[in-house]
Protein backbone atom coordinates (compact mmCIF):
# COMPACT_ATOMS: atom_id res chain seq x y z
CA UNK A 1 0.00 0.00 0.00
CA UNK A 2 1.11 3.43 -1.07
CA UNK A 3 2.25 5.36 2.20
CA UNK A 4 -0.11 9.00 2.12
CA UNK A 5 2.25 12.25 1.63
CA UNK A 6 3.81 14.02 4.32
CA UNK A 7 2.44 16.89 5.60
CA UNK A 8 5.30 19.63 4.41
CA UNK A 9 5.12 21.04 7.81
CA UNK A 10 6.29 17.68 9.49
CA UNK A 11 9.70 18.54 10.55
CA UNK A 12 10.71 14.80 9.90
CA UNK A 13 10.28 15.67 5.99
CA UNK A 14 13.07 18.43 6.31
CA UNK A 15 16.21 16.42 5.75
CA UNK A 16 16.94 15.71 9.15
CA UNK A 17 14.77 13.86 11.97
CA UNK A 18 15.93 16.16 14.66
CA UNK A 19 14.67 19.40 15.47
CA UNK A 20 13.83 22.46 18.08
CA UNK A 21 10.35 23.30 18.79
CA UNK A 22 10.02 26.94 20.06
CA UNK A 23 6.37 27.39 22.08
CA UNK A 24 5.65 31.03 22.37
CA UNK A 25 2.81 30.76 24.07
CA UNK A 26 5.18 30.02 27.00
CA UNK A 27 7.06 32.73 26.11
CA UNK A 28 4.49 35.29 26.52
CA UNK A 29 3.19 33.80 30.31
CA UNK A 30 6.87 33.90 30.74
CA UNK A 31 6.61 37.65 30.15
CA UNK A 32 3.24 37.76 31.65
CA UNK A 33 4.47 36.15 34.67
CA UNK A 34 7.87 38.72 35.08
CA UNK A 35 5.52 41.50 34.72
CA UNK A 36 3.38 40.31 37.76
CA UNK A 37 6.51 40.08 39.68
CA UNK A 38 7.90 43.75 38.97
CA UNK A 39 4.99 45.51 38.45
CA UNK A 40 2.87 47.91 36.59
CA UNK A 41 5.40 50.59 36.33
CA UNK A 42 8.82 48.91 36.12
CA UNK A 43 9.53 48.47 32.01
CA UNK A 44 11.26 45.44 31.05
CA UNK A 45 13.46 45.10 27.98
CA UNK A 46 13.52 41.91 26.44
CA UNK A 47 16.81 40.12 25.78
CA UNK A 48 17.33 38.35 22.30
CA UNK A 49 20.76 38.96 21.56
CA UNK A 50 22.80 35.61 19.77
CA UNK A 51 19.22 34.88 17.94
CA UNK A 52 16.75 34.92 21.05
CA UNK A 53 19.53 32.68 23.01
CA UNK A 54 19.15 30.36 19.91
CA UNK A 55 15.27 30.23 19.81
CA UNK A 56 15.02 32.74 17.08
CA UNK A 57 15.00 36.91 17.37
CA UNK A 58 12.18 37.92 15.86
CA UNK A 59 9.66 35.47 16.63
CA UNK A 60 10.82 36.13 20.33
CA UNK A 61 11.39 39.80 20.02
CA UNK A 62 7.23 40.14 18.65
CA UNK A 63 5.82 37.20 21.09
CA UNK A 64 7.90 39.64 24.12
CA UNK A 65 5.93 42.72 22.97
CA UNK A 66 2.95 41.82 22.17
CA UNK A 67 2.70 39.95 25.79
CA UNK A 68 3.93 43.58 27.49
CA UNK A 69 7.83 43.97 27.41
CA UNK A 70 8.16 47.36 26.84
CA UNK A 71 11.66 47.21 24.84
CA UNK A 72 14.56 45.00 23.26
CA UNK A 73 18.41 44.23 23.69
CA UNK A 74 20.49 42.96 21.64
CA UNK A 75 24.80 42.33 20.96
CA UNK A 76 25.54 43.74 18.12
CA UNK A 77 24.73 46.48 15.50
CA UNK A 78 23.52 43.68 13.09
CA UNK A 79 21.44 41.52 15.53
CA UNK A 80 19.53 44.66 15.86
CA UNK A 81 19.51 45.35 12.20
CA UNK A 82 17.61 41.49 11.37
CA UNK A 83 14.75 42.55 13.85
CA UNK A 84 14.65 46.21 12.13
CA UNK A 85 14.20 44.00 8.74
CA UNK A 86 11.89 42.05 10.46
CA UNK A 87 9.63 44.99 10.82
CA UNK A 88 10.13 45.65 14.37
CA UNK A 89 9.79 49.09 15.88
CA UNK A 90 9.88 48.98 19.26
CA UNK A 91 13.06 50.53 20.98
CA UNK A 92 16.02 48.14 20.60
CA UNK A 93 19.32 48.64 22.73
CA UNK A 94 22.78 47.78 21.38
CA UNK A 95 24.84 46.44 25.01
CA UNK A 96 27.91 45.96 23.67
CA UNK A 97 30.53 48.72 22.49
CA UNK A 98 30.70 49.17 18.47
CA UNK A 99 32.98 50.50 16.21
CA UNK A 100 32.69 54.02 14.95
CA UNK A 101 31.97 52.47 11.43
CA UNK A 102 28.55 51.18 12.36
CA UNK A 103 27.82 54.16 14.30
CA UNK A 104 25.85 55.45 10.86
CA UNK A 105 23.91 52.21 10.08
CA UNK A 106 22.87 52.09 13.59
CA UNK A 107 21.62 55.66 13.27
CA UNK A 108 19.56 55.18 10.21
CA UNK A 109 18.03 52.20 11.93
CA UNK A 110 17.17 53.89 14.74
CA UNK A 111 19.10 51.95 17.03
CA UNK A 112 19.70 53.04 20.67
CA UNK A 113 23.69 52.57 21.66
CA UNK A 114 25.34 52.28 25.24
CA UNK A 115 28.22 54.54 25.70
CA UNK A 116 31.15 54.64 28.41
CA UNK A 117 33.00 57.58 28.14
CA UNK A 118 32.66 61.03 26.40
CA UNK A 119 34.65 60.19 23.00
CA UNK A 120 32.12 57.86 21.73
CA UNK A 121 29.55 59.82 22.54
CA UNK A 122 31.18 63.02 20.41
CA UNK A 123 31.37 60.53 17.72
CA UNK A 124 27.77 59.74 18.07
CA UNK A 125 26.41 63.00 18.40
CA UNK A 126 28.55 64.18 15.41
CA UNK A 127 27.09 61.59 13.03
CA UNK A 128 23.54 62.09 14.24
CA UNK A 129 23.92 65.36 13.26
CA UNK A 130 25.27 64.79 9.64
CA UNK A 131 22.65 62.48 9.14
CA UNK A 132 19.71 64.70 11.10
CA UNK A 133 18.58 61.64 13.44
CA UNK A 134 18.07 63.49 16.08
CA UNK A 135 17.74 63.72 19.19
CA UNK A 136 18.81 59.96 19.07
CA UNK A 137 18.78 58.21 22.25
CA UNK A 138 21.98 56.66 24.01
CA UNK A 139 22.64 54.68 27.20
CA UNK A 140 25.12 55.33 29.64
CA UNK A 141 26.51 52.27 31.18
CA UNK A 142 28.56 52.43 34.32
CA UNK A 143 31.42 49.49 35.31
CA UNK A 144 30.65 49.18 38.71
CA UNK A 145 32.41 45.23 39.43
CA UNK A 146 31.62 43.27 36.41
CA UNK A 147 34.80 44.66 34.44
CA UNK A 148 33.71 43.58 31.28
CA UNK A 149 32.31 46.63 29.44
CA UNK A 150 31.52 50.30 30.97
CA UNK A 151 32.76 53.50 32.01
CA UNK A 152 34.18 54.68 35.63
CA UNK A 153 32.27 57.14 37.49
CA UNK A 154 34.00 59.82 36.14
CA UNK A 155 34.09 58.39 32.79
CA UNK A 156 30.54 58.19 33.06
CA UNK A 157 30.17 61.82 34.59
CA UNK A 158 32.11 63.21 31.86
CA UNK A 159 29.42 61.62 29.25
CA UNK A 160 27.10 62.58 30.75
CA UNK A 161 27.76 66.26 30.47
CA UNK A 162 28.17 65.74 27.16
CA UNK A 163 24.97 64.38 26.12
CA UNK A 164 23.32 66.86 28.02
CA UNK A 165 24.71 69.35 26.40
CA UNK A 166 24.54 67.99 22.92
CA UNK A 167 21.33 68.68 21.16
CA UNK A 168 21.55 65.58 19.05
CA UNK A 169 21.72 62.95 22.09
CA UNK A 170 18.77 61.94 24.48
CA UNK A 171 20.25 60.50 28.01
CA UNK A 172 17.73 56.97 27.41
CA UNK A 173 19.28 55.45 29.92
CA UNK A 174 21.85 54.97 32.72
CA UNK A 175 22.63 51.25 33.93
CA UNK A 176 24.73 48.65 34.82
CA UNK A 177 25.25 44.98 34.92
CA UNK A 178 25.39 42.52 38.37
CA UNK A 179 28.11 40.15 38.17
CA UNK A 180 26.79 37.42 40.30
CA UNK A 181 23.37 37.89 41.34
CA UNK A 182 22.30 34.94 41.26
CA UNK A 183 24.34 34.03 44.33
CA UNK A 184 22.90 33.64 47.71
CA UNK A 185 25.20 36.08 49.10
CA UNK A 186 24.32 39.57 47.91
CA UNK A 187 26.96 41.92 49.54
CA UNK A 188 28.77 42.50 45.88
CA UNK A 189 25.59 43.08 44.41
CA UNK A 190 24.56 45.62 46.74
CA UNK A 191 27.80 46.77 46.37
CA UNK A 192 27.29 47.77 42.79
CA UNK A 193 23.77 49.18 43.54
CA UNK A 194 25.44 51.43 45.77
CA UNK A 195 28.10 52.18 43.06
CA UNK A 196 25.11 52.85 40.94
CA UNK A 197 23.31 55.02 43.16
CA UNK A 198 26.18 57.37 43.80
CA UNK A 199 26.22 57.74 40.25
CA UNK A 200 22.59 58.92 39.98
CA UNK A 201 23.25 61.08 42.60
CA UNK A 202 26.26 62.95 41.13
CA UNK A 203 24.02 63.52 38.01
CA UNK A 204 21.05 64.67 39.48
CA UNK A 205 23.41 67.45 41.46
CA UNK A 206 24.42 68.01 37.97
CA UNK A 207 21.14 68.46 37.04
CA UNK A 208 21.08 65.25 34.62
CA UNK A 209 18.58 62.50 35.18
CA UNK A 210 17.75 59.63 32.52
CA UNK A 211 15.11 58.91 31.07
CA UNK A 212 15.44 54.82 33.05
CA UNK A 213 17.71 54.08 35.10
CA UNK A 214 18.48 49.88 35.56
CA UNK A 215 20.54 47.36 36.72
CA UNK A 216 18.68 43.92 36.77
CA UNK A 217 19.60 41.23 34.47
CA UNK A 218 16.92 37.70 35.28
CA UNK A 219 18.57 36.49 38.70
CA UNK A 220 18.38 40.36 39.81
CA UNK A 221 14.93 40.79 39.17
CA UNK A 222 13.85 37.55 40.73
CA UNK A 223 15.87 37.95 44.03
CA UNK A 224 14.82 41.65 45.43
CA UNK A 225 12.55 44.21 44.50
CA UNK A 226 15.58 46.71 45.43
CA UNK A 227 16.91 46.08 42.34
CA UNK A 228 13.91 46.70 40.14
CA UNK A 229 14.68 50.34 40.04
CA UNK A 230 13.08 51.79 36.36
CA UNK A 231 13.86 48.67 34.16
CA UNK A 232 14.60 45.33 34.16
CA UNK A 233 16.86 43.47 31.23
CA UNK A 234 15.23 40.09 31.18
CA UNK A 235 17.19 37.40 29.67
CA UNK A 236 17.60 33.84 30.06
CA UNK A 237 14.50 33.88 32.41
CA UNK A 238 12.55 34.96 29.03
CA UNK A 239 13.21 31.60 27.70
CA UNK A 240 12.17 29.54 31.43
CA UNK A 241 16.01 28.63 32.59
CA UNK A 242 17.66 29.68 35.62
CA UNK A 243 20.33 32.13 35.84
CA UNK A 244 22.46 29.12 37.49
CA UNK A 245 21.96 25.67 38.42
CA UNK A 246 21.12 26.06 41.75
CA UNK A 247 18.61 28.77 41.39
CA UNK A 248 14.88 27.76 41.61
CA UNK A 249 12.14 29.80 39.44
CA UNK A 250 9.18 30.17 40.04
CA UNK A 251 6.52 27.41 39.00
CA UNK A 252 5.05 29.97 36.54
CA UNK A 253 8.28 30.68 34.59
CA UNK A 254 8.05 27.45 31.73
CA UNK A 255 11.04 26.38 29.73
CA UNK A 256 9.36 27.44 25.97
CA UNK A 257 12.27 25.05 23.57
CA UNK A 258 11.83 21.18 22.90
CA UNK A 259 14.42 19.40 21.52
CA UNK A 260 12.59 16.33 19.39
CA UNK A 261 14.05 13.24 17.70
CA UNK A 262 13.03 9.86 16.26
CA UNK A 263 14.32 6.48 16.40
CA UNK A 264 16.80 5.74 13.72
CA UNK A 265 18.23 2.27 14.36
CA UNK A 266 17.18 -0.41 17.44
CA UNK A 267 19.29 -2.99 18.08
CA UNK A 268 19.43 -5.89 20.86
CA UNK A 269 22.47 -5.86 23.30
CA UNK A 270 23.91 -9.05 25.10
CA UNK A 271 25.82 -9.21 28.32
CA UNK A 272 28.92 -7.75 28.26
CA UNK A 273 28.13 -5.80 24.91
CA UNK A 274 29.44 -2.23 25.61
CA UNK A 275 28.21 0.95 23.67
CA UNK A 276 29.80 3.90 21.95
CA UNK A 277 33.32 5.52 21.97
CA UNK A 278 34.91 4.78 24.77
CA UNK A 279 32.88 1.62 25.84
CA UNK A 280 30.75 4.23 28.91
CA UNK A 281 27.96 1.70 29.04
CA UNK A 282 27.90 -2.15 29.19
CA UNK A 283 24.99 -4.36 29.33
CA UNK A 284 24.75 -6.60 32.66
CA UNK A 285 21.67 -8.25 30.86
CA UNK A 286 19.59 -8.51 27.20
CA UNK A 287 18.74 -4.81 26.68
CA UNK A 288 16.68 -3.49 23.69
CA UNK A 289 18.71 0.30 23.00
CA UNK A 290 17.96 2.48 20.16
CA UNK A 291 20.21 5.05 17.95
CA UNK A 292 18.59 8.56 18.31
CA UNK A 293 20.17 10.67 15.73
CA UNK A 294 20.82 14.46 17.19
CA UNK A 295 24.56 14.21 16.35
CA UNK A 296 26.63 17.50 17.08
CA UNK A 297 24.89 20.00 15.96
Amino acid sequence: MAQPPMNPDDPRGWGRPTWAEVDLDRVAGNVRAVRRIVGERCKIMAVVKANGYGHGAEMIAETALEAGADSLAVATVDEGIVLRTAGVTAPILILSPISPGEIPRSLRETLSLTVSNEATAKLIAAEAERLGSHPTPVHLKLDSGMRRFGGNLEEVLGAARFVKRAQSLRLAGLFTHFADADAEDRAFTDAQMSSLGECVSILADHGIAPDAVHASNSAALLRDRRYHLDMVRLGITLYGLPPSLDFRLPDEIQPVMSVVSTVAHTMVLKPGDTVSYGRTYRATAEERAALVPIGYA
